[in-house]
């Protein structure tokens, strides 16, 4: 035999250990998988969690339960939503959980399985909850020039705060949206103050003022103004355009999950997804409004339907005669020019 056979037959009874936490989330799994645990005593349970658990450092079998547990049955889900309340209280593992959450690591799902053991266990997730909502708000904004409107929520998404990321919703108040959400431009992730300067400056121009009047909002009042706006859509009928339905994830948590003031609406995510679903497409109405004609709400209160696509804007002449504009820099235009007049025919 030879040498370094010898020394590997030697090691035979030495196997290599593996440290607990290595071995933690198979045995979580392993013990969450099999019907007959749910079935046992809560005593028994939080006996098993402790063995399972011994050795390893809260902060991290804290989260890797909270990361097995949504990988789990949901029946299994029920039972440990009884049971790890129990334990964290009894062990004493609420504060660690909270300063989990508070530290703003956890996925969306961890996060609600978190707060929801943390309320169950006697701690105070609200507060936390309202904490962390605060925490990733940036800055909102909103203006209008009484057809459209405009509302801006950045948010932050690091936290360091280097890293600001936002929405952009479009408001219209003519028919057939009274105020409902029509478009959603989703702004990329850049530092605050690039944020502020691409996506919040450009609309406050002095020139843009005179139709725009752009004011900013705190959490609050930002939160209370989309879910105005949603309402919209729902009194209209009008489901929400696909941009924001694939963008709901965020939506959910950075929008939705701002706080409440006193008189906020309420407004739940399940309300949300209802809006995701039924009614009529908010693209099919821009596609009708650029392609066949659009309805107009004039100072009155009555309606205008305006027959003609969108198009047919972009094909008048060269020749223009527009109020006020002199001087302009094609860099320094705002979004929303102002009050144009068009001389000659348009071109066919």
């Amino acid at each position: 035999m030879s040498r370094s056979s010898s020394k590997t037959g030697k090691r035979g009874p030495h196997q290599l250990r593996l440290a607990p936490a290595t071995l933690l989330r198979a045995r979580l799994d392993g013990l969450w998988s099999n019907p007959a645990w749910r079935e046992r005593a809560i005593a028994d349970m939080c006996a098993d969690l402790d063995a399972v658990t011994k050795g390893v450092e809260p902060a991290f079998f804290l989260t890797t339960m909270l990361k097995a547990y949504q990988e789990t049955q949901p029946a299994t889900q029920a039972r440990l939503d009884e049971v790890a309340p129990h334990w964290l209280r009894e062990r004493k593992y609420v504060a660690a959980l909270q300063e989990i959450v508070r530290r703003g690591a956890l996925s969306d799902a961890d996060r609600a399985c978190a707060l929801a053991w943390i309320a169950a266990a006697g701690g105070d997730a609200t507060a936390l909850g309202k904490a962390q909502q605060e925490d990733w708000f940036f800055r909102a904004y909103y203006g209008d020039d009484r057809s459209q409107g405009v509302l801006i929520i950045l948010w932050y998404r690091d936290r360091n705060r280097q890293r600001v990321q936002g929405f952009n919703f479009l408001l219209d108040f003519n028919p057939p949206w009274d105020g409902a959400i029509k478009d959603l431009i989703v702004f990329a992730q850049t530092d605050p103050r690039s944020a502020v300067r691409e996506y919040v400056e450009v609309w406050r121009h002095p020139r843009a003022a005179r139709e725009w009047k752009f004011d900013s909002l705190d959490a609050t009042q930002a939160k209370a103004r989309v879910i105005e706006a949603l309402n919209a859509n729902r009194r209209g009928n009008i489901r929400l355009h696909a941009d924001l339905i694939i963008q709901r994830d965020l939506f959910l948590r950075y929008v939705l999950g701002l706080p409440d003031a006193p008189d906020t609406p309420p407004f739940s995510a399940d309300d949300f997804l209802a809006l995701t679903r039924s009614g009529q497409r908010a693209e099919e109405i821009m596609h009708f409004e650029q392609t066949v004609g659009r309805r107009v709400r004039m100072e009155d209160g009555k309606e205008l339907l305006i027959l003609g696509s969108l198009d047919d804007d972009e094909a008048w002449d060269d020749d223009w005669e527009v109020e006020d504009e002199e001087g302009w820099e094609d860099a320094d235009r705002p979004p929303s020019p102002g009050p144009q007049k068009r001389k000659g025919r348009p071109r066919r």
